[in-house]
């Protein structure tokens, strides 16, 4: 007979009705769109539990396995409906599948679901129906850089030799049926709807403007890992670099809203837009001491003892002069700055720091008491003024019981 603390644990967590050490089960529901039709790229999707946690989700079309999916997705209906599974808050997938592998016609997708302890099922399968043609596999990619309804500032006094430049920057992919038709030849950047700048005419490289400015085939190792059976795709990336301030003063672009777009073209000359953002065009006040601005990680998560290490990047238009560590309120030194950050110089060309706009401090713990605390970083620019540009918690644990 089972007993009452066990029974009472299971009820506590929702499980009373289930069968401690079950076989994993979900549900896979095929296609993100809902249809039984696909081209190109497309996702598929579910869910998985198991009493012992889940191991990993692979995918197979014709019971040939083509990858494993991306366990740990939110899926808030099935967290209510079964809670208190190790996964439970977090039980989804996701798949992205290149249909052009595949001859075109009817396929079964299906998905094979592992527990941590190595129980495995099979999630029903789908039928799903293949149609790929040349025309209809255009390239397709994502800004990722700037974020929508972004305010880029500018110099407007061409007279002035500080400039400022804003960054555009993304990935973009193709896919072809044969070798003919497989591969980007070109991106445009396009400010409301006429060209700015095209790959193939304009790439350049400017050590000012913060390296490969114009040009596509930059290192995308983020992409690979999403669409690593896609060709090129470790060098999808893309980057753009406009000068708001010529544009409002030697273009005659007003201050405002703007429409930025990115039009990508194939090997075999089929073009499509890919992304679009609107933005705002700004003249920067030369007079105005602008904020400071960053971000920083806690490494090794929020619980800590000993040594607790802290990284982050900061910038200032006026240039950065030092950077503060505060606990609780308490100061507790100045951060080494001036280490590398290749991402960060790459969005950020122009500002004083921006070759190495890192930061990296190191805090012992064991002075603090255990329990949670506060740390905030503290940024104070060349000019005096400083800017708080990020606070986070954590949890000091060096004397468990």
């Amino acid at each position: 007979m089972m007993g009452k603390k066990v029974t009472a644990f299971l009820v506590t967590v929702g499980l009373a009705s289930s069968v401690w050490g079950a076989m994993p089960f979900g549900s896979f529901g095929g296609l993100v769109s809902g249809t039984n039709g696909a081209s190109g790229v497309v996702g598929v999707h579910g869910w998985c539990l198991d009493d012992d946690g889940v191991a990993y989700v692979d995918i197979y079309v014709d019971g040939v396995i083509v990858g494993r999916a991306d366990y740990g997705r939110n899926r808030p209906g099935v967290a209510q409906m079964y809670p208190g599974y190790p996964d439970s808050d977090a039980a989804g997938f996701g798949f992205l599948l290149d249909t052009t592998r595949f001859p075109n016609g009817t396929h079964t997708i299906s998905a094979k679901c592992v527990s941590l302890s190595g129980e495995q099922v099979w999630l029903q399968q789908k039928e799903v129906e293949f149609t790929n043609t040349s025309n209809m596999l255009k390239p397709f990619g994502e800004i990722t850089f700037p974020e929508a309804d972004v305010e880029m500032k500018g110099v407007c006094d061409l007279t002035d030799p500080n400039r400022r430049y804003a960054v555009i920057s993304g990935w973009v992919l193709d896919l072809g049926l044969t070798p003919e038709d497989n591969g980007v030849g070109y991106v445009e950047l396009m400010i409301d709807g006429v060209i700015h700048a095209n790959t193939r005419l304009h790439c350049t490289f400017d050590p000012l403007l913060g390296g490969f400015t114009n040009c596509y085939g930059l290192e995308s190792l983020d992409v690979f890992e999403r669409y690593p059976m896609i060709f090129n795709a470790t060098h999808a990336g893309f980057r753009f670099v406009i000068d708001v301030g010529v544009l409002i003063s030697s273009f005659g672009l007003s201050e405002g809203n703007h429409h930025i777009s990115i039009r990508a073209g194939d090997i075999s000359d089929q073009v499509s837009e890919i992304a679009n953002m609107n933005v705002v065009f700004k003249c920067a006040e030369p007079a105005a001491n602008e904020e400071s601005f960053g971000a920083f990680d806690i490494l090794g998560g929020l619980m800590q003892s000993g040594l607790m290490e802290i990284e982050g990047w900061a910038l200032d238009w006026e240039g950065v002069n030092h950077v503060e560590v505060w606990v609780d309120g308490m100061y507790m030194g100045n951060a080494t700055y001036g280490t590398p950050r290749p991402d960060i110089s790459a969005s950020f060309p122009g500002y004083p720091d921006s070759a190495a706009p890192g930061f990296v401090f190191v805090l012992d713990t064991t002075l603090l008491s255990d329990g949670e605390h506060e740390v905030a970083i503290r940024v104070v620019d060349a000019a005096g003024e400083p800017t708080i540009i990020g606070v986070k918690s954590f949890v000091v644990l060096n004397n468990p019981m």
